[in-house]
């Protein structure tokens, strides 16, 4: 969740429904998860000054330490698992995985659907 908020950059915010698209998830289902998350307060949901509808999910402060953290004690781990293989093989795998995100990627963009645009009311249709 954290990845997902940081990976478009700053203000490292985004709407919920884009969130649980970029998720796989249901809004019900991400707004579950969200709940534990802002309690431990690693993000905020707050809501729009214009239209206190609009709610956006934020990264904090907190949540961008405990990324780092997270993604340190990762890339430590890592490097230990790694250091089994050669610098040859290493470059091998890296390839094969990248050649295995790409696809996945692009067969996840195939089948889900694109997240719902701004609703419009029937007046602005007629």
């Amino acid at each position: 969740m954290l990845l997902v908020l940081r990976r478009p950059g700053p203000p490292y915010e985004t709407s919920p429904s884009h969130l649980a698209y970029l998720l796989g998830l249901t809004r019900g289902a991400l707004s579950a998860r969200l709940g534990p998350i802002e309690e431990a307060g690693l993000i905020t949901r707050p809501h729009g000054t214009a239209d206190r509808r609009r709610v956006r999910v934020r990264l904090t402060e907190a949540g961008h330490a405990a990324f780092a953290e997270h993604a340190a004690s990762e890339d430590a781990g890592g490097t230990a698992l790694l250091a089994a293989l050669s610098a040859e093989e290493q470059r091998t795998l890296a390839d094969l995985l990248q050649k295995l995100v790409v696809a996945a990627e692009t067969a996840r963009h195939a089948t889900v659907p694109a997240p719902p645009g701004p609703k419009r009311s029937r007046s602005a249709e007629n």
